[in-house]
């Protein structure tokens, strides 16, 4: 009876200590990366979140800068919501989006990549705004052309005439493929081992 009850709590301790190993090393990481990914901004910007271990030994969300994934020698104008400028609906944009400050037209990057600029000595023009490519432009212009949709009249907008700048690209996040469980357990027992 005792030799009994000494497997029995034998097992119970054993699956108990798997249970735990299970969700330290599986569960665990799961959650902190969903608690990334949710307070990531909706829209991305130049910088990222990161989990860091700060000064105090306490893990942290922290900023830290991205570098851009392209750089471009690029030409900027600006366009109105005009007839004479658009298409027939004049208020939505290639996309599907109703234009908006801070949209621009170019016909090379995807719809969603985020571009800053700066004029030729890194000067910020903008400030720290963050334009998104939405809208497309005339087949007659390349790829380093960027033309900035403006709430303005037509000939208040062509005031800003034609700027050259660089233009820092930043494309959209790609979803991450989903982990397998196999390779997050290998991983765990790399980790027990060490």
């Amino acid at each position: 009876m005792i030799k009994a009850k000494n497997s029995l709590f034998s097992l119970v301790l054993i699956t108990s200590l798997f249970a735990a190993f299970l969700i330290v090393f599986l569960v665990h990481p799961l959650l902190v990366e969903a608690q990334i990914s949710s307070a990531a901004p909706s829209q991305a910007s130049a910088t990222e979140q990161v989990l860091r271990e700060g000064r105090d030994g306490k893990m942290a969300l922290r900023q830290q800068p991205l570098p851009p994934d392209k750089v471009l020698k690029a030409v900027m104008t600006v366009y109105t919501s005009t007839p004479e400028e658009t298409d027939a609906d004049p208020f939505i944009a290639a996309s599907g989006k109703r234009v908006y400050d801070g949209m621009i037209a170019n016909n090379c990057l995807k719809f969603g990549t985020n571009v800053t600029f700066t004029d030729e000595n890194g000067n910020k023009i903008f400030g720290d705004k963050v334009f998104t490519v939405h809208d497309r432009m005339n087949a007659r212009y390349g790829c380093n052309r960027f033309d900035m949709w403006v709430d303005q009249p037509r000939a208040e907008a062509r005031k800003f005439g034609v700027k050259r700048l660089v233009a820092q690209v930043y494309l959209p996040a790609k979803k991450a493929a989903p982990v397998s469980r196999v390779a997050t357990l290998k991983s765990a027992e790399l980790a027990v081992a060490k």
